[in-house]
């Protein structure tokens, strides 16, 4: 447990067991007659099985929490987006939307924002990501299930490799557009706004009831109920 970095099991372990002050003493030599003579005191019958699980191993279990990441890009004649949207463990959603500063390819879009979306998940600390994508060249190429022959992807897609090395757990999965609509409708909406010299602006989503009917049925009384002038002078 002293090295510099641990990993799997070890690392659980070392990180239930920071929490006590535990020192480590070298175990004093023991001679080889005292070692027989013990365990001649000691046999072991030939039928006892031994034990192959690690006592009380469910106590040194962590479960890792992961997150989602539904990422899109959009590439339009006049601009490109990327949009994001996490979601934490415990339900909460984080939703992103950049604008990409140079006109590209809808795959290249696709990319920059899988790669942007890493990028993010790493600087939250985050270990195990699932991340879901609706374009299937990207997921596919990542995946190793298609060759990357488009030399201009050829820069993405090590990006996004390297990233996704740097994970503890981590997989790309594709969906449908329609499981992706919220990511879409970031993308697009960044694709289409033309920014301010500041480069950064503030959305606001709101919710809206519609206008009740019965409303609408009371101002059309009222308004035929109105008596005007004229109407006043006859009488």
């Amino acid at each position: 447990m002293s090295k510099p970095v641990l990993s799997g099991q070890i690392a659980k372990w070392s990180l239930l067991l920071s929490e006590f002050e535990i020192k480590f003493v070298p175990q004093k030599a023991i001679k080889g007659q005292a070692l027989a003579d013990f365990l001649a005191a000691h046999p072991t019958p030939d039928n006892m099985e031994l034990p192959a699980d690690f006592p009380d191993e469910e106590v040194f279990t962590i479960e890792a929490l992961t997150w989602q990441l539904y990422f899109d890009g959009a590439a339009r004649r006049n601009g490109a987006g990327a949009g994001l949207v996490f979601i934490m463990p415990s339900g909460g959603l984080i939703p992103y939307s950049f604008s990409l500063l140079a006109l590209c390819s809808n795959n290249v879009a696709e990319y920059e924002a899988l790669i942007i979306g890493l990028e993010i998940a790493l600087e939250m600390h985050i270990d195990c990501l699932q991340a879901y994508g609706d374009s299937q060249l990207a997921v596919r190429q990542l995946n190793g299930q298609y060759a990357v022959r488009n030399a201009t992807l050829v820069p993405y897609h090590e990006r996004a490799k390297y990233l996704m090395s740097q994970f503890q757990d981590i997989h790309v999965s594709h969906i449908p557009r329609s499981e992706n609509d919220k990511a879409d409708a970031l993308a697009n909406l960044a694709a289409s706004l033309t920014l301010p010299s500041e480069r950064d602006i503030q959305v606001t989503v709101g919710e809206r009831h519609l206008l009740s009917p019965a409303i609408e049925r009371i101002e059309e009384v009222v308004d035929s109920n109105v008596i005007t002038s004229s109407e006043l002078d006859l009488l």
